[in-house]
């Protein structure tokens, strides 16, 4: 049975998830908690206000910068759902144009 690390008085959370950085503020330890939730779109929304915000160190907005780029759009999946369509468009209008 895993260890429970408390990370925040939201939750407890079992080990191997994220871990609030020491020092950082208590947006920045939510924003964490957030994320090992699985509530990236409050993570997110809140590390967005982190990083535009002049409250916050250096520290704090490079540790929320992160956050939006582990919680960010895949683009590789993107590119493959692009390449997908493009293919699927190809293959009926060939199927089309060679039926008649």
């Amino acid at each position: 049975m895993a260890k429970k690390a408390q990370i925040s008085l939201f939750s407890t959370v079992s080990e191997g998830c994220l871990k609030v950085p020491d020092g950082c503020s208590s947006d920045v330890a939510s924003a964490v908690t957030y994320f090992n939730k699985g509530n990236f779109a409050e993570c997110r929304k809140l590390c967005s206000q982190i990083t535009t915000s002049s409250d916050f160190s250096k520290e704090d907005k490079n540790f929320a910068r992160e956050l939006l780029d582990r919680t960010g759009t895949d683009h590789v999946i993107l590119y493959i759902a692009l390449s997908s369509i493009v293919l699927l468009i190809f293959i009926i209008l060939w199927s089309w144009t060679k039926s008649h």
